[in-house]
């Protein structure tokens, strides 16, 4: 079965398991169609904006270099492929 985990009304994780499958501190909800940053009300999902969504660190970076070799060397950074 795949859930939504939710946590403070967002999806923060999408998994597979079985319906008597428990996490700790957080809210499963088995939805088909949840995705990451979506919002939960108790009732249903609702899709936010790409352009509400927070940008982590490393998106931030990704979004600001300016060419393929800089989006590379992000990408390499964030893996710890680089010193």
């Amino acid at each position: 079965m795949r859930f939504a985990v939710i946590a403070n009304n967002n999806v923060v994780n999408i998994i597979e398991a079985t319906e008597d499958f428990a996490l700790e501190g957080f809210t499963l909800v088995e939805s088909d169609d949840a995705g990451i940053s979506d919002t939960w009300d108790g009732a249903a999902f609702t899709k936010v904006p790409p352009s509400e969504k927070a940008q982590t660190p490393a998106e931030e970076e990704y979004s600001n270099a300016s060419t393929n070799t800089a989006k590379i060397n992000v990408i390499a950074k964030h893996l710890g492929l680089t010193g």
